[in-house]
């Protein structure tokens, strides 16, 4: 049972850890490619790493012809138009002030189950829900203020509603399905769903580098592949609660990589924003939560 443990943890601490450096890597690549190209390429590639995957665990990849329809607007939805915003938002914006906007995504999700749902909100979360927004609404005051520039932001709150559907699209083809193989085809569809985009998108090959190439690789087979598979692995040992409650540390580690690799420091009060958007996450997703809302804790597709 202990080595059980070990082995859960150590594969969500990879998952997260690659997940965190995912925005540092982006935004490194996108001196060469597209935003969608850059997309393109990492999920083409993850497709394939994945496929390999699920052969050598011997699972099938078959679904239901009736899910087929769900599982294309899953991937376009959650994979396309998500990353269409998340990587746009990256050309504006720096890489942690994006990784804490994306840490409050599972209260948006929260807020959205009340509305749609009609799920009775527990006073725990909603002060966990109004500390999340008040830390982003100081991340993007300061970052306003230092970069006078809107675009980002908005950006991020695009992948941020196009999560949530994503979550609310993917629940009922979740409870249904192996997890991973949903991923995969959610993959696959959000990979076709990118080819429209590429041939009006201006690319830069020219600046490609034996350094940005390392970072596409590390998307495409780290962040779209290996990590959702460890992530599949923390969950069996450890249990969805547990394995989440790593998830939090991914806009730490994208900070602490964002510091090294691009000399990005956040000021004082995005410090403050970013503890305080953690912490109402912590706080409003505790375990002990209603059944109901599971698909509010899905990471988002770093």
């Amino acid at each position: 049972m202990e080595r059980d443990k070990l082995i859960g943890v150590a594969a969500m601490l990879f998952s997260v850890v690659v997940w965190g450096i995912s925005f540092v890597s982006t935004k490194i690549a996108l001196a060469a490619f597209g935003p969608m190209m850059l997309a393109f390429i990492r999920f083409a590639m993850g497709v394939g790493v994945l496929a390999l995957l699920l052969r050598l665990q011997g699972k099938n990849f078959r679904v239901s012809q009736r899910e087929v329809p769900l599982l294309i607007a899953g991937g376009v939805i959650g994979v396309t138009l998500y990353f269409y915003f998340e990587n746009n938002g990256l050309v504006h914006l720096p890489a942690s002030d994006a990784s804490l906007i994306v840490a409050s995504i599972p209260i948006v999700s929260l807020l959205a189950e009340v509305v749609v749902f009609h799920r009775r909100m527990e006073v725990r979360e909603g002060i966990g829900a109004l500390l999340s927004f008040a830390g982003v609404y100081l991340i993007v005051r300061e970052g306003l203020r230092l970069t006078g520039r809107p675009a980002g932001y908005l950006l991020m709150a695009g992948a941020a509603a196009s999560w949530v559907a994503y979550g609310f699209l993917s629940r009922p083809v979740l409870e249904r399905n192996d997890r991973l193989v949903v991923v995969f085809w959610h993959f696959v569809a959000g990979t076709l769903a990118f080819l429209p985009f590429l041939p009006t998108e201006a690319q830069h090959v020219e600046l490609l580098d034996g350094l940005i190439l390392v970072h596409v690789v590390f998307l495409g087979v780290g962040c779209s592949a290996l990590a959702y598979w460890t992530y599949q692995v923390a969950i069996h040992r450890l249990g969805v609660a547990v394995a989440n409650v790593f998830i939090n540390l991914i806009p730490f580690i994208t900070v602490l990589a964002a510091l090294v690799v691009l000399g990005e420091a956040l000021s004082p009060l995005k410090w403050v924003g970013g503890a305080v958007v953690v912490a109402g996450v912590s706080l409003a997703l505790m375990p002990g939560r209603k059944k109901g809302a599971g698909s509010a804790r899905e990471p988002a597709p770093h």
